[in-house]
């Protein structure tokens, strides 16, 4: 299974709303924000974090 997992920072606890197109995701105030995103692949018998590592090879981290 490959699920992924998509943090947003925000300055102020519950600053974000849900846009109308029910997809958009902004600051309540129009503040700046942070979103990253990693995919994470989970079989029987592991886990890793897919993505390029700054150095440009393959991420293969446990969690």
């Amino acid at each position: 299974m490959v699920l992924t997992i998509e943090p947003i920072l925000a300055g102020l606890p519950g600053a974000v709303r849900l846009e109308a197109d029910g997809w958009t995701v902004s600051t309540a105030d129009g503040s700046p924000a942070c979103h990253v995103e990693r995919m994470v692949h989970v079989t029987r018998t592991g886990r890793s974090v897919l993505g390029r590592a700054s150095s440009g090879r393959r991420e293969r981290e446990g969690l």
